[in-house]
């Protein structure tokens, strides 16, 4: 899932950092804390939890700007509220990378540090000087 997310990620133009566990990523973080935008971990990770990371990056490192997503399925209602509780977002992991990526865009841009996706289904700006044509309405029945 990781290497997904990863690579879904970095389709938006993402730089992005992976560990293979929970120690690993908390090294990685207490060197790279000063350049990081997102916080992405799973709820269940080999060594130290993804809560518990989550609460050392909040209460013990004072680090508060930095946005966290934690990727699971279906968390127990206590461990999602002690989540929410340190500003993290819950994101469910059963549906896939492309949707976790997706909230961590929405992250993103949340804090104004993406651009806002274009709406797939605005309708195309028509060129300098074309006229759209006028809605026809239904006639009204008699």
């Amino acid at each position: 899932m990781r290497y997904l997310l990863a690579h879904d990620l970095g389709e938006l133009g993402a730089e992005v950092l992976v560990a293979a566990d929970g120690g690993a990523a908390l090294r990685l973080l207490t060197e790279e804390i000063l350049t990081l935008d997102l916080l992405v971990t799973a709820l269940a990770l080999p060594g130290l939890d993804g809560l518990s990371l989550v609460r050392l990056v909040r209460a013990e490192g004072g680090e508060h700007e930095l946005s966290i997503l934690v990727a699971c399925e279906r968390p127990p209602p206590d461990v999602e509220a002690r989540l929410r509780s340190l500003h993290a977002a819950v994101v469910d992991r059963a549906a896939g990378s492309a949707a976790v990526a997706a909230e961590a865009r929405a992250a993103l841009e949340l804090r104004g540090w993406l651009e806002p996706a274009p709406d797939p289904w605005a309708a195309p700006a028509p060129p300098d000087g074309t006229r759209l044509p006028r809605r026809l309405s239904r006639p009204t029945p008699a």
